[in-house]
């Protein structure tokens, strides 16, 4: 009898815990639900464009659409957005400008420090190298040096690059962006406006070429019907 209780117990308790674990799950993995099922909202974000003011802007002034993306170096699904806007800028090149801005998790280890060194390439004018660099290696994070990933997206000072990563107001362009996220309501990564449309979460890269089609056609004024996906 003991031994079954026991048994009874160890199992009543495996059930707990993975309850817990589902629980605890659903935020982070409500912000990875693929492809067709995450959408835009239907509430406009009336501010966007004090968003799209902050971060690294990729793209021309004048593109119709502007998408601002809050994210974090560490999570795959960032990794997946970024490869998929890049093909979309490719595609829509003077329609598109990405805006990038740094939403570091406290469960991803590198993801900060990742961020501070991304912006002391970008003070010498090679961020979107060195974001592409960080997204192709993902298992370099944390084992290569950021003064390798700098030298490999082109940045010409290392010395100067060196420097910058002990300056605290790196730290300091950082938390901003962070701030900005926490003031929309970001919940996970990736997080994005489209114009003044919110996603949130990675959508497949078919949904997001036609909420930017439908961003660029209500940009230039053009009458279309909402249908959603």
């Amino acid at each position: 009898m003991r031994v079954k209780s026991e048994r009874l117990l160890n199992i009543a308790t495996a059930a707990v815990t993975i309850c817990a674990l589902v629980l605890g799950g659903q935020r982070i993995y409500a912000m990875t639900q693929h492809a067709d099922d995450a959408v835009a909202s239907e509430d406009r974000e009336p501010q966007w464009r004090e968003f799209a003011s902050g971060g690294h802007r990729m793209g021309p002034q004048e593109a119709a659409v502007t998408i601002v993306e809050f994210a974090d170096f560490q999570c795959p699904y960032c990794r997946r957005a970024a490869r998929d806007l890049r093909d979309l800028r490719q595609r829509y090149p003077k329609d598109i400008a990405l805006v990038f801005r740094h939403y570091p998790l406290s469960g991803h280890a590198q993801a900060t420090p990742a961020a501070r060194a991304a912006e002391c390439a970008g003070r010498q004018g090679r961020f979107e190298e060195f974001h592409d660099t960080l997204y192709a290696q993902p298992d370099s994070l944390g084992h290569k040096t950021w003064v390798r990933f700098a030298l490999e997206s082109g940045v010409a000072d290392s010395a100067k690059y060196s420097r910058c990563l002990t300056d605290g107001s790196v730290q300091g362009t950082v938390d901003r962006d962070r701030a900005a996220g926490d003031r929309l309501g970001v919940e996970g990564t990736p997080t994005f406006l489209v114009n003044d449309r919110r996603i949130d979460g990675y959508i497949s890269p078919r949904a997001f070429e036609r909420q930017v089609q439908h961003a660029i056609e209500e940009a230039r004024g053009q009458k279309h019907t909402w249908f959603g996906f």
